[in-house]
């Protein structure tokens, strides 16, 4: 007796309803897992970014500020925390009025172009611009002391130098 094996064989053609649904089961499976693997990863990269330790932060404003003092023409002490000068912008070549204004109610640094906020910066505990070694110095020390993200103070201090500001002796 031969027994052929076709008719052990059954020629399907297509999935059963159970394979389908087996795979649309690991499949969401799969798409879960991957989708909260992304993220997460977009959170931490948001977290990073967050994260700008405030040295950075300090250091930027300080070049903002250097980078618009040095086309200043008239320089002025407003009060003891707010310092004004009329400079040329860097960007269109206008001359503006910058503001220099330090809270020290809410530690907070701010340079303004023409009552338009450029930057602000927080945690900021001390902030000084005064001229040089003589008073009728172009050059200009900035001193900022502020709290980074571990409680520790740090200091920073630069000079600027201001090309057109005229000296009191001219």
């Amino acid at each position: 007796m031969v027994v052929h094996m076709n008719k052990f064989i059954s020629i399907d053609n297509g999935f059963t309803l159970v394979e389908i649904l087996m795979t649309i089961i690991i499949l969401g499976v799969v798409i879960l897992i991957v989708t909260s693997m992304i993220i997460q990863s977009f959170s931490i990269v948001d977290d990073s970014s967050q994260r700008i330790t405030q040295n950075r932060l300090v250091e930027i404003m300080l070049e903002d500020i250097s980078k618009y003092f040095r086309s200043a023409t008239d320089f002025t002490v407003v009060s003891s925390n707010v310092y004004e000068f009329e400079a040329y912008s860097p960007y269109n070549g206008n001359e503006n009025t910058y503001r220099i204004s330090y809270n020290d109610t809410d530690s907070e640094l701010t340079f303004e172009e023409n009552n338009n906020v450029l930057r602000e910066v927080t945690g900021i505990s001390f902030f000084d611009m005064s001229s040089g070694a003589t008073s009728n110095s172009y050059i200009y020390q900035i001193s900022v002391k502020y709290i980074d993200e571990n409680g520790i103070q740090n200091e920073k201090q630069i000079n600027l130098y201001a090309r057109n500001l005229a000296s009191s002796e001219d």
